[in-house]
């Protein structure tokens, strides 16, 4: 089920990348008032004390009509959920207890709304590769416990006989393939 979700979570973002790239990337350009108003959001520091502003939301109201906002809106909460998914999983790395760095490091490979629209296609269909390797996975697993029902996990993941290692190599490849052809920094 999780891998349905995620999978039409992100065709939707992408579709609205493809759709409203005007809604995405707002402050992607080059220049001292940019890097001035970057340092604003994320805060100054001054002999009276630290301040900020929400210079990101700002941009929105100056610069979205109330249809592209919604669509912002919206992108937001997909990012936010197919982010929310990827720290689920990365809690097994940082263990149960996680601090207020851990969620900063964990978010940094998100997705983010101030990311181009072509990067956020591509950091989409990254995802999606995953996600259908991560389904696939997990169907081959339930097939090779019906075989050996006596079989743990570990040795799903450890037998020669297993699927695991093919589908492992397959997912490499066909990422190593789509960086190839679909990056958008090449």
């Amino acid at each position: 089920m999780r891998v349905g979700q995620n999978e039409n979570k992100l065709n939707e973002l992408m579709q609205l990348a493809k759709d409203y790239p005007k809604a995405f990337g707002l402050m992607i350009s080059q220049g001292p008032m940019v890097a001035f108003l970057q340092g604003l959001e994320t805060g100054v520091q001054s002999p009276w004390g630290s301040f900020s502003a929400p210079v990101y939301e700002i941009q929105k109201k100056l610069k979205l009509t109330p249809k592209e906002q919604q669509i912002d809106r919206q992108a937001g909460q997909l990012m936010a959920d197919l982010n929310q998914q990827v720290m689920k999983e990365g809690k097994s790395i940082f263990g149960p207890s996680i601090s207020n760095s851990d969620v900063i490091n964990m978010l940094k490979p998100g997705f983010k709304e101030s990311d181009a629209p072509d990067f956020i296609k591509y950091l989409a269909l990254k995802h999606k590769v995953t996600n259908n390797f991560m389904g696939r996975i997990n169907v081959a697993m339930s097939e090779y416990r019906e075989k050996n029902p006596d079989a743990s996990a570990y040795n799903f993941f450890n037998d020669k006989n297993s699927p695991y290692a093919r589908l492992v190599g397959e997912h490499d490849a066909t990422y190593a393939a789509l960086v190839k052809k679909y990056s958008p920094y090449k």
